[in-house]
C-alpha cells in the first residue's frame, strides 16, 4: 500500500501532538513517582530515628530508677557505655523553676534550657512525645521525652522526664 503525500502531512500532524502529549504524560508520572520516593524516603528515615530514640529511652529506663526517698540512680547507666557514648543527648530533668538536672551528657550537642512546653504533655499527661525543635543557639534537634516514675510502682504522677535528643544528620 502507497501512501501519498497529502496522508503523510495528516499522519503526521496527528503524530506529532500525540507523540508530544505521551511525552508530557511520561515525564509527569515519572516526576511524580519521583516524589513520592523522595517522600517515603523522608518519612521512613524520621521513623527510623524515632524507632532509635525510643530504643534508647527504654534502655535508659530500665537501667536508672528514682528509689522510694526520690533520689535518682544511673550507677548503672554509667557502667553502659555504649549508651553514653551514643550520638543521642541523654538528660533526666525534674520540671521546676529551675528545672532539676538529674542526668545530663558530659558534652551536649543541644542547649536546652526551656522544658515548659513538655511539662505539660509529659509530666501532666503521662505521655511520651516527639518533637521537632531548635534549641537555644537555632540547632534543630528530634526530641523523645518519655515520663519517669518513681521505684515503687507509683505512676500516678511523673518524676522527671528523659529527653533523647538527635538531629536528622545522625540517621544512618
Amino acid at each position: 500500500m502507497k501512501v501519498d503525500s497529502s496522508q503523510r502531512a495528516r499522519l503526521l500532524r496527528l503524530g506529532i501532538p500525540l507523540l508530544l502529549a505521551w511525552a508530557v504524560a511520561w515525564l509527569l508520572g515519572i516526576a511524580i513517582l519521583a516524589k513520592v520516593a523522595i517522600d517515603l524516603r523522608a518519612e521512613l528515615r524520621e521513623t527510623d530515628l524515632d524507632t532509635e530514640l525510643a530504643l534508647y529511652a527504654t534502655s535508659v529506663y530500665g537501667l536508672t530508677w528514682f528509689d522510694q526517698h526520690g533520689k535518682f540512680h544511673d550507677e548503672v547507666l554509667r557502667l553502659e557505655h555504649d549508651l553514653l557514648d551514643a550520638p543521642y543527648d541523654i538528660w533526666v530533668i525534674e520540671p521546676g523553676n529551675p528545672p532539676t538536672r538529674h542526668f545530663t551528657p558530659a558534652h551536649p550537642r543541644f542547649n536546652l534550657t526551656d522544658f515548659t512546653q513538655l511539662q505539660t504533655t509529659v509530666m501532666g499527661q503521662g505521655q511520651d512525645v516527639y518533637l521537632d525543635g531548635q534549641d537555644t543557639d537555632g540547632k534543630p534537634y528530634r526530641l523523645h521525652a518519655i515520663p519517669t516514675f518513681m521505684d515503687q510502682g507509683d505512676t500516678s504522677t511523673p518524676k522527671a522526664i528523659s529527653l533523647y535528643t538527635s538531629s536528622q544528620a545522625d540517621v544512618r
